[in-house]
C-alpha cells in the first residue's frame, strides 16, 4: 500500500513542477504591420524563423507568439530585401508585444504602437 501513496506523491510533485515552470514562462507577441505605400504594386513577403513564406497585404498585420528564443524574419519587397531580429530576448524582455512597421524607407519598432523608432533600411542588389 505504501507504493501507491509514494507514486501519487511523485506524480503530484512532478505536476506541480511542470505547471510552475510553464506558468512562469513569459511569452511575447510580435506584431508586424505592412505600412508600405497604398500605390505599391508588389506584395510584401515574409519568412520568420523556420516557417514558410507568406504574403502580408497592404494595411494588414501578422502576429507571432515567441518564447525565450530570438526570432529573425526575412522581408522581400521586390527589388528590396532585409533580414531583421524582430524579437531579441535581451532587448525585448518585459514587453508583452513588440510592434514592427514595415515602411517604404525601412523598418520601425515600437513597444506601444505609438512611438516608433527607425531600426533599419531596405537593401537591394
Amino acid at each position: 500500500m505504501a507504493l501507491p501513496k509514494c507514486f501519487l506523491y511523485v506524480v503530484l510533485v512532478s505536476f506541480y513542477c511542470l505547471s510552475a515552470s510553464t506558468v512562469g514562462r513569459s511569452q511575447t507577441v510580435v506584431d508586424i504591420r505592412n505600412d508600405l505605400p497604398k500605390k505599391s504594386q508588389v506584395q510584401l513577403q515574409l519568412r520568420c524563423g523556420k516557417g514558410s513564406s507568406f504574403n502580408l497585404k497592404l494595411g494588414a498585420h501578422s502576429t507571432l507568439t515567441v518564447g525565450a528564443q530570438d526570432l529573425a524574419c526575412s522581408f522581400l519587397w521586390t527589388p528590396f530585401f532585409a533580414t531583421l531580429d524582430v524579437y531579441q530576448a535581451q532587448r525585448d524582455k518585459g514587453h508583452r508585444t513588440v510592434y514592427w512597421s514595415v515602411r517604404q524607407d525601412g523598418f520601425y519598432q515600437s513597444s506601444d504602437a505609438s512611438n516608433w523608432k527607425f531600426v533599419d533600411r531596405w537593401f537591394s542588389d
